[in-house]
């Protein structure tokens, strides 16, 4: 009965670790695949491709760090909530509520 118990526990904890792994590994591919995509989708959008565009993955959440040149960040004051809506429709796996997004403007340096 104990070496039953001690199997079953050590095979809870290997699944356990495996699908901690795999959601990590989900959350990764889907940050390289944000990465090319979602400059693509604000460019058809806006109309600009951004100059900068950075996804950093933590464990507290997501940071998305965007520079846009003055010009767009002047004609279009949502683009945070547009980058929201993109990735509660196409990337729930980021949860929306702890996420941060930064919208700069580009330094012009003569």
């Amino acid at each position: 009965m104990n070496r039953k118990m001690n199997n079953f526990l050590g095979f809870s904890i290997v699944v356990g670790i495996s699908y901690f792994a795999f959601q990590i590994y989900r959350k990764i591919k889907a940050a390289i695949e944000l990465d090319k995509t979602l400059p693509q989708y604000l460019e058809n959008l806006l109309g600009e491709k951004p100059t900068s565009f950075n996804v950093n993955l933590e464990f507290s959440g997501t940071s998305i760090e965007i520079v846009f040149s003055q010009r767009i960040i002047d004609e279009n004051e949502n683009i945070e909530q547009i980058v929201r809506d993109y990735l509660k429709d196409f990337y729930p796996m980021f949860k929306v509520e702890k996420l941060k997004i930064k919208i700069s403007a580009m330094s012009e340096k003569n």
